[in-house]
């Protein structure tokens, strides 16, 4: 079996997420390959855990703010995801670009679970050359996330109030209760 984890967010959510992540789908599957892809110097520290066996690194080129700029080449990586023939991509990012990411290879027919864009990319394109979607779409993830985790609906919800959550940190939070890893 090939896993590939997808967290592309900064160093300390990286270490708090996708480093935990990574040791369970290690227990889970000790003999899968288990691969990773993260932003810039992150994807360093990643490669040094030993429950993983290749790493991926999406660059600041790869990445451009501007998302006329971004889409092309996330449908690159997506491409070279494909190529890699994974039986399993979770992608545990939150963040637009790396949901489209995930959108791109669902639409590809690879088996993505997690969080991805809830419009196909068909239709996002459509949408981008029509000027329908707008820029606060892109920034409110409850917007455009859909998501296989049973409980990713309480991320969207103010959880740190709840009394039930209220001694647990953001990584657990997200990890145990929303993605129940």
């Amino acid at each position: 079996m090939k896993i590939l984890l997808l967290r592309m967010m900064g160093l300390g959510d990286v270490a708090s997420i996708l480093l935990p992540a990574a040791k369970i789908m290690r227990q889970r599957y000790p003999d899968a390959e288990l691969d990773l892809m993260t932003f810039n110097v992150v994807a360093e520290l990643m490669g040094l855990m030993p429950e993983i066996d290749k790493v991926h690194m999406v660059t600041s080129e790869q990445w451009p703010s501007e998302m006329q700029e971004a889409l092309p080449r996330f449908i690159d990586l997506a491409e070279y995801l494909a190529y890699e023939e994974y039986d399993q991509i979770i992608n545990l990012d939150t963040w637009f670009m790396p949901c489209v990411l995930a959108r791109c290879l669902k639409d590809m027919g690879l088996p993505v679970a997690g969080n991805y864009l809830q419009m196909s990319m068909q239709e996002l394109f459509s949408s981008l050359l029509t000027f329908e979607i707008q820029q606060s779409y892109v920034q409110q993830p409850w917007q455009y996330i859909e998501s296989t985790f049973p409980n990713m609906a309480q991320w969207f919800e103010r959880w740190w109030d709840k009394p039930e959550y209220a001694e647990m940190a953001y990584p657990q939070f997200y990890l145990n209760q929303c993605c129940q890893f």
